[in-house]
């Protein structure tokens, strides 16, 4: 669990929620979502409801505060801030848990999402089983979990052109 998976989920739940916020019709809440139990893809897929009904995937390496959601029907662009982080290890399980809050805006999208314009809140979620070594939970810090899951969940208002 290192840092650059949080920073990078940061980064693909906002780029998700802004394709969520861009949506075939005139505008509307809008909500984004998505997994992934993949310790060695930065790759998502993920699903819009609301305005927007459609399907994709967000690839969260990186540290940059811009991102593409990739969808069916165009591309979505955001741009979102670094987040509040917070991280927590039970030392009974070793499940390790880091969570970004944050916020994202969404700059406009290319074919069915040209001109998407919206904004909202963004809550990602990095859970994992740290290997323990001699008795102890390895730091989640410097080590690689055995299992995980990446969760992400961003909602706000979106608008077309």
């Amino acid at each position: 669990m290192r840092k650059k998976i949080i920073v990078a989920a940061a980064c693909a739940g906002l780029a998700a929620v802004s394709a969520a916020a861009c949506s075939s019709s005139d505008g509307g809440a809008e909500t984004f979502a998505g997994t992934s139990t993949s310790l060695t893809s930065d790759t998502v897929h993920v699903h819009a409801t609301g305005v927007l009904n459609d399907h994709g995937t967000i690839d969260l390496a990186g540290n940059s505060d811009k991102g593409t959601f990739v969808l069916n029907q165009g591309d979505v662009d955001v741009v979102h801030s670094k987040g509040l982080n917070t991280q927590h290890l039970d030392a009974a399980t070793c499940v390790a848990e880091m969570t970004t809050a944050g916020t994202y805006t969404v700059i406009g999208g290319t074919r069915a999402y040209k001109g998407a314009r919206g904004h909202g809140d963004f809550k990602i979620v990095f859970s994992g089983t740290m290997p323990r070594v001699n008795g102890t939970c390895a730091n989640p810090n410097t080590t690689q979990p055995v299992s995980g899951r990446l969760a992400f969940h961003a909602d706000g208002p979106l608008t077309m052109g």
